[in-house]
Protein backbone atom coordinates (compact mmCIF):
# COMPACT_ATOMS: atom_id res chain seq x y z
CA UNK A 1 0.00 0.00 0.00
CA UNK A 2 1.73 3.23 -1.21
CA UNK A 3 2.47 5.91 1.86
CA UNK A 4 -0.15 8.42 0.64
CA UNK A 5 -2.79 5.79 0.79
CA UNK A 6 -1.80 5.09 4.38
CA UNK A 7 -1.53 8.59 5.57
CA UNK A 8 -5.76 8.30 4.41
CA UNK A 9 -6.74 6.07 7.15
CA UNK A 10 -9.51 6.56 9.58
CA UNK A 11 -7.89 8.20 12.66
CA UNK A 12 -8.93 8.05 16.54
CA UNK A 13 -7.80 10.93 18.82
CA UNK A 14 -4.82 10.92 19.97
CA UNK A 15 -3.30 11.10 16.56
CA UNK A 16 -3.01 6.87 16.55
CA UNK A 17 -3.95 4.37 13.35
CA UNK A 18 -6.72 3.07 13.16
CA UNK A 19 -5.80 -0.20 14.01
CA UNK A 20 -3.16 0.81 17.05
CA UNK A 21 -4.14 -0.76 20.23
CA UNK A 22 -7.10 -3.10 18.91
CA UNK A 23 -7.59 -6.53 19.46
CA UNK A 24 -9.25 -9.23 17.20
CA UNK A 25 -10.00 -12.66 18.36
CA UNK A 26 -10.80 -14.55 14.99
CA UNK A 27 -14.00 -16.53 14.05
CA UNK A 28 -13.54 -17.75 10.98
CA UNK A 29 -10.72 -17.69 8.62
CA UNK A 30 -11.52 -15.27 6.52
CA UNK A 31 -12.10 -12.98 9.00
CA UNK A 32 -8.16 -13.96 10.27
CA UNK A 33 -6.82 -13.40 6.61
CA UNK A 34 -8.70 -9.95 6.53
CA UNK A 35 -6.79 -8.80 9.94
CA UNK A 36 -3.61 -10.75 8.90
CA UNK A 37 -3.67 -8.30 5.52
CA UNK A 38 -3.53 -5.35 7.57
CA UNK A 39 -1.40 -6.34 10.16
CA UNK A 40 1.22 -7.09 6.76
CA UNK A 41 0.34 -2.54 6.64
CA UNK A 42 0.65 -1.72 9.37
CA UNK A 43 4.42 -0.25 10.65
CA UNK A 44 4.49 -1.29 14.29
CA UNK A 45 4.35 -4.74 16.00
CA UNK A 46 1.55 -6.91 16.65
CA UNK A 47 0.84 -10.02 19.14
CA UNK A 48 -0.38 -13.15 18.13
CA UNK A 49 -1.84 -14.91 19.92
CA UNK A 50 -2.06 -18.94 19.65
CA UNK A 51 -4.02 -22.02 20.20
CA UNK A 52 -1.53 -23.29 22.77
CA UNK A 53 -2.40 -19.97 25.11
CA UNK A 54 0.90 -18.34 24.06
CA UNK A 55 1.95 -15.13 22.43
CA UNK A 56 4.39 -13.73 20.51
CA UNK A 57 5.10 -10.19 19.88
CA UNK A 58 6.65 -8.79 16.72
CA UNK A 59 6.87 -7.06 13.37
CA UNK A 60 4.37 -8.78 10.44
CA UNK A 61 7.03 -8.96 7.37
CA UNK A 62 5.19 -11.75 5.19
CA UNK A 63 1.30 -13.24 4.89
CA UNK A 64 1.30 -16.19 2.49
CA UNK A 65 -1.77 -17.62 2.46
CA UNK A 66 -0.81 -20.28 0.08
CA UNK A 67 1.70 -21.91 2.18
CA UNK A 68 -1.07 -21.13 5.30
CA UNK A 69 2.10 -19.70 6.97
CA UNK A 70 2.86 -15.99 8.66
CA UNK A 71 6.25 -14.41 9.05
CA UNK A 72 7.26 -12.05 11.47
CA UNK A 73 10.44 -10.81 13.18
CA UNK A 74 9.89 -11.75 16.54
CA UNK A 75 11.18 -9.54 19.26
CA UNK A 76 13.27 -11.34 21.72
CA UNK A 77 14.47 -7.99 23.88
CA UNK A 78 14.30 -4.76 23.19
CA UNK A 79 17.34 -4.65 21.02
CA UNK A 80 16.90 -8.38 19.04
CA UNK A 81 14.49 -10.46 17.25
CA UNK A 82 14.57 -13.31 15.16
CA UNK A 83 12.88 -14.54 12.28
CA UNK A 84 9.88 -16.65 12.94
CA UNK A 85 7.95 -18.59 10.53
CA UNK A 86 3.94 -19.85 12.38
CA UNK A 87 1.19 -22.13 10.40
CA UNK A 88 -1.99 -19.46 10.06
CA UNK A 89 -4.32 -22.65 11.88
CA UNK A 90 -2.36 -22.24 15.14
CA UNK A 91 -3.46 -18.56 15.73
CA UNK A 92 -6.26 -17.30 17.44
CA UNK A 93 -5.84 -14.02 18.14
CA UNK A 94 -3.93 -10.38 17.01
CA UNK A 95 -3.34 -7.08 18.82
CA UNK A 96 -1.88 -3.98 17.21
CA UNK A 97 0.45 -3.51 20.49
CA UNK A 98 2.98 -1.63 19.07
CA UNK A 99 2.73 1.97 17.84
CA UNK A 100 2.17 2.54 14.61
CA UNK A 101 5.75 4.46 13.75
CA UNK A 102 5.19 5.90 10.28
CA UNK A 103 1.65 6.76 10.96
CA UNK A 104 0.92 10.93 9.72
CA UNK A 105 4.21 10.99 8.16
CA UNK A 106 3.40 11.27 4.46
CA UNK A 107 4.97 12.91 1.66
CA UNK A 108 2.97 16.16 2.17
CA UNK A 109 4.08 16.51 5.51
CA UNK A 110 7.93 16.42 4.85
CA UNK A 111 7.18 18.97 2.34
CA UNK A 112 5.77 21.27 4.23
CA UNK A 113 8.42 20.82 7.46
CA UNK A 114 11.05 21.19 4.47
CA UNK A 115 9.50 24.48 2.89
CA UNK A 116 8.88 25.72 6.61
CA UNK A 117 13.33 24.87 7.39
CA UNK A 118 14.14 26.60 4.32
CA UNK A 119 12.37 29.69 4.98
CA UNK A 120 13.61 29.68 8.37
CA UNK A 121 17.53 28.96 6.75
CA UNK A 122 16.47 32.31 4.50
CA UNK A 123 15.32 34.66 7.16
CA UNK A 124 18.58 33.79 9.34
CA UNK A 125 21.00 34.25 6.81
CA UNK A 126 19.07 37.62 5.54
CA UNK A 127 19.29 39.03 9.10
CA UNK A 128 22.88 38.14 8.75
CA UNK A 129 23.31 40.06 6.18
CA UNK A 130 21.91 42.96 7.30
CA UNK A 131 23.49 43.08 10.67
CA UNK A 132 27.19 42.96 8.27
CA UNK A 133 25.42 45.79 6.23
CA UNK A 134 25.88 43.76 3.49
CA UNK A 135 21.57 44.48 2.83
Amino acid sequence: MPQADKSDHDTLSHGKSEYEGKHFHFENPEERAQILREAFDYRGDVTLSFTDGSTIEGFVHNVNQAANTVTLFAKLSKRESENKEVSLDQITGLSFSGEDTAFGKSWDDWVTKSEAQRAREADRLRSQSIERGEL
